[in-house]
């Protein structure tokens, strides 16, 4: 998922883009030669969205797929098996270990420290931890983003794994003939979950709300509510049962299968919405009281943007509404709202813990979706509102005569018609400079030093982390600016809250 559109990889077919949930399909593969459309796995980080393939390519687009350059410089002649995002990083299994990219998949290298030349096949990412299976040598877990791995096989009798997915305090993982393993202490001990599933070979997962899923090698679709304690087949129309990969977006489940194509599970009458972070536009969870936009077909009847405060909870003919673990249903204060996206607030009092989003126009259902709730989710806005790049912020200026001011950190290039970074000046050193940042997902962090924030590889103090009282659901963070930063140019600025990462945004130092 990415955006409002969802991504196919096809062997050999290439890449499929759908805009209406699975519905209808297009193939997107300029860039990709007729030998480079055989799409091993696909994975989505802001306005990127990268495709491995059989042959050994790694390929970037970075406007939805209308275009693809190869980035693959530092990777082996290997068989690729996997793609993910953890924070800004981007990971790549191989047959013969993990490889690391920093720069968007510019330049790659291995990071094999503890786990090796090993066959890995799937990855997971929760919080700071970063999961890989492998084949036949089982778990690894890294906590420093790839730099070291430890195995995590206790209780792992079959050690053959073919994919890794998370849901709440669970890491579960499918297997080659073993069906599905679960772990509650993030893998530190696994004990098999199978009633129902037997030992068929489970080689995708995926989180439905609540609800987690397994496509199997010759057995469909199954479905478990109970955190796999139990499972149940799902296949009605599903005539391929030889299941290779699976999503779930919104309201919708789609199954990618071996030689049948694509197929959509969803609740008949009712669209897919999927709600994402407002300012990353990325993450699995969303934060109580947030911003965040939700994307599908058919969402209002009209455009129509809020024009006072208190916000209105209805926008264009359309209200949200938020059911939260508790059962509990609550009318979200709207932002916007368009045919295809609405922005809203995960309203106050949301408890924490597997949500449901419905879209409703004239008293009818018209889009539902999951929405898992946490305290903190960090996100970042960005001048382009992307989700990347120049960050939305300000820096404040306080001069020894006692003068302040407010400089931005950002500038619009017309050739380029977008926003670029206005290189901030730490001249003279009697100026006191800070860097305001805004974002959402962060007010209701543990502790102040809970929140850190990194720019350029050096540690910028966090004096303030908490809401900005002038805007619903906007936070901000003020943070220091080193003066060791001078003449660095353009550099990331990396912000944690709760162990969490936000996603990275760029400025510049004069």
């Amino acid at each position: 998922m990415s955006g409002a559109n969802l991504f196919a990889g096809v062997d050999p077919g290439g890449v499929f883009r759908s805009s209406d949930q699975g519905r209808t399909w297009t193939a997107v593969n300029s860039g990709l030669t007729g030998s480079d459309r055989f799409i091993v796995a696909l994975a989505a980080s802001g306005a990127d969205l990268f495709a491995a393939t059989s042959l050994r390519n790694v390929y970037r687009s970075t406007d939805q797929g209308e275009s693809w350059t190869s980035v693959s410089s530092g990777l082996p002649l290997a068989t690729f098996r996997s793609l993910t995002v953890s924070s800004s990083n981007l990971f790549l299994g191989t047959v013969s270990g993990v490889y690391r990219s920093t720069d968007r998949g510019q330049n790659w290298r291995q990071v094999a420290l503890g786990l090796g030349n090993r066959d890995v096949s799937a990855f997971a990412v929760s919080d700071n931890n970063l999961y890989a299976g492998t084949r036949g040598a089982g778990a690894f877990v890294s906590a420093n983003q790839g730099d070291s791995w430890t195995e995590i096989n206790s209780g792992l009798t079959n050690r053959t794994i073919l994919s890794l997915v998370v849901s709440g305090a669970n890491l579960f993982a499918g297997t080659s003939g073993g069906g599905v393993f679960r772990s509650t202490d993030q893998g530190q001990n696994w004990t098999a979950v199978n009633s129902g599933l037997t030992n068929l070979t489970v080689g995708s997962l995926a989180v439905n709300g609540a609800n987690l899923i397994a496509g199997t090698s010759g057995g469909g679709v199954f479905q478990s509510t109970d955190n796999g304690n139990t499972w149940t087949a799902i296949n009605t129309g599903l005539t391929n049962q030889r299941v290779i990969s699976l999503i779930a977006s919104g309201a919708n489940i789609f199954a990618g299968t071996f030689g049948g194509g694509v197929f959509v599970s969803g609740p008949s009458g009712v669209g897919a919405v999927a709600s994402v972070s407002a300012a990353s536009f990325s993450g699995a969870e969303l934060a109580a009281e947030s911003i965040a936009a939700a994307f599908g077909q058919g969402l209002a009847t009209t455009t129509e943007a809020a024009a006072s405060v208190p916000l209105p909870t209805t926008l264009a003919g359309a209200s949200v509404r938020v059911r939260d673990s508790a059962g509990t249903e609550r009318m979200a204060p709207l932002f916007f709202a368009s045919p295809t996206q609405i922005n809203y607030q995960i309203p106050p009092g949301v408890a924490p813990g597997a949500a449901s989003v419905s879209v409703v126009i004239g008293g009818t259902v018209v889009a539902a979706g999951a929405a898992p709730i946490t305290m903190v989710a960090p996100g970042l806005f960005a001048a382009n509102a992307d989700g990347q790049g120049v960050a939305a912020a300000l820096v404040f200026r306080r001069k020894a005569d006692g003068s302040e001011s407010f400089e931005p950190v950002a500038q619009f290039n017309q050739s380029q018609n977008r926003f670029v970074t206005a290189p901030i000046d730490l001249e003279p050193d009697t100026d006191q400079a800070s860097l305001i940042l805004f974002g959402t997902g962060i007010r209701f962090r543990s502790a102040l030093s809970a929140v850190t924030c990194n720019i350029g590889g050096s540690n910028a103090p966090v004096f303030f982390a908490g809401a900005q009282s002038g805007f619903v659901g906007l936070d901000q963070v003020n943070v220091s600016l080193p003066r060791s930063l001078a003449g660095r140019g353009e550099v990331d600025v990396v912000l944690m809250a709760d162990g969490k990462t936000a996603n990275t945004v760029r400025i510049a130092i004069k």
